[in-house]
């Protein structure tokens, strides 16, 4: 993984604990006086921007405070289906916890690979069109939250159509399916080892926080 210097400030102590929302425009300023990278886009979640040094990759900042637990199933979430679906879903290069403390902030979020392409207006005609990827995955026998307008999903120019969100969900499936799957369908050895251990981590994250509540189900604790 890069290093790459994730943003602190010294006078955004007001923002409050932990879990607490971060405004669009202050986040805005903490990166302008960390001298990130310029703003490629934002919305009501987040903010995306260009990486130091690394073209090939984006930073996701979150509004909101992410927990460690969020960070680790987002990354673990990504990697399997962009192993899955390397032109539908943008591989993970790392997923980070917002820390706040009295005198400083670390901004959550996503690092990212970038993809090279457009929003995919009106959702035009790909060669690998993300309909094929829902379909594949209702087969395996899971189905992840995805938000379906046209702003999350981009045309890339390897032909790919991407979702660019965050994925949600993706806690309760069979792993054996998936497997199955993967090896009747020519996955490498590498990737049905890198989905499988990746599931496996999701399950296990989903049993310390069930053990830590006390309760059955596990959701999203942050919203990016």
């Amino acid at each position: 993984m890069p290093h790459i210097e994730m943003p602190h400030q010294r006078d955004v102590r007001e923002l409050g604990k932990e879990r607490s929302f971060v405004k669009q425009s202050q986040v805005i300023g903490i990166l302008e006086k960390k001298d990130v990278m310029k703003e490629i886009g934002s919305g009501a979640e987040c903010i995306v921007t260009e990486v130091k040094g690394h073209p090939e990759l984006v930073a996701a900042y979150a509004y909101y405070g992410i927990e460690p637990f969020d960070a680790k199933a987002y990354f673990y979430r990504h990697r399997i289906l962009s192993t899955l679906f390397p032109r539908n879903f943008p591989g993970f290069v790392a997923a980070f916890a917002t820390n706040t403390s009295q005198n400083s902030l670390r901004l959550g979020g996503t690092l990212r690979r970038r993809i090279a392409g457009e929003i995919s207006v009106q959702r035009q005609k790909s060669a690998f069109p993300f309909s094929e990827a829902k379909k594949k995955m209702a087969e395996m026998g899971f189905s992840p939250q995805i938000d379906t307008g046209y702003v999350n999903f981009m045309r890339g120019h390897d032909g790919g159509e991407y979702y660019v969100d965050t994925v949600k969900g993706l806690f309760d499936f069979d792993l054996s399916k998936v497997l199955l799957y993967m090896r009747s369908h020519g996955y490498s050895d590498v990737d049905i080892h890198v989905v499988e251990s990746s599931a496996r981590r999701l399950q296990q994250l989903r049993k310390e926080r069930a053990k830590e509540y006390g309760a059955e189900f596990v959701g999203e604790s942050a919203v990016l």
